[in-house]
């Protein structure tokens, strides 16, 4: 017969409550998740609580980029996650030539995630202006 292992039995306590799950509770790490923050204030407020920086290559190593200073540039963590799984290892010229050929639907691809990476990154901007936002901070 196998061994069966008893847990001891809990007595619970008729005047005290369970605690309650909130955003309280959860404390800074609630603020972390951008399907977690208010509409406006989802840049600012990942921005605050993140700050970490990490290297982005502009032409990714993998396709022949070299790790020199005018290849590579500091970028809050977040930020970087979000260009990457949206724009997967591509350069920024590509993306602006596929995205000039198709719109950010191609991109996001129905997914909630991409979706939200894309808002964080870009916000409610036009075509145009998110076109001359990688031009300036990701070439």
């Amino acid at each position: 017969m196998p061994f069966k292992h008893r847990h001891k039995k809990r007595h619970k306590h008729p005047n005290r409550e369970r605690p309650k799950h909130s955003k309280k509770h959860l404390g800074w790490r609630f603020e972390e998740y951008p399907h977690n923050l208010k509409h406006k204030n989802r840049i600012k407020s990942k921005i605050k609580h993140d700050s970490r920086t990490t290297t982005h290559h502009k032409i990714p190593r993998s396709r022949g980029g070299v790790n020199e200073e005018g290849n590579r540039k500091e970028v809050v963590d977040w930020v970087h996650k979000a260009w990457h799984r949206i724009f997967l290892n591509w350069t920024p010229n590509e993306v602006i030539r596929a995205f000039r050929v198709n719109n950010r639907n191609f991109f996001i691809r129905n997914n909630d995630l991409l979706k939200q990476d894309w808002f964080s990154l870009f916000g409610d901007r036009s075509d145009k202006e998110i076109i001359e936002i990688i031009k300036r901070e990701w070439s």
